[in-house]
């Protein structure tokens, strides 16, 4: 990566901040979730992609520790890859 990605990727996704989602989500008449377990997020993820069926959004934040993250990130993708497949029948 560039020194330039990775400014931005500390600026952006790495320093902690104070924005409050669920209030943007709420401004924008969007449905959001926090998940707090592997369960959670994925029954959020199926409600998620039924909301979608009729042309909705949702904005699910997950919270990680940033030094577990990257194998938090890919046990998440794995889940969102299942949850998909299972939905979508792929």
């Amino acid at each position: 990566s560039s020194p330039e990605f990775d400014k931005l990727l500390e600026s952006y996704f790495s320093t902690p901040h104070t924005v409050a989602f669920g209030q943007i989500a709420a401004a924008f008449s969007i449905s959001y979730s926090n998940p707090k377990t592997y369960l959670s997020l994925k029954n959020d993820l199926i409600e998620a992609r039924k909301r979608a069926t009729y042309g909705s959004s949702t904005l699910i934040e997950v919270n990680t520790e940033r030094n577990s993250n990257a194998l938090l990130h890919q046990e998440i993708q794995e889940i969102v890859c299942r949850t998909i497949n299972h939905k979508w029948q792929i």
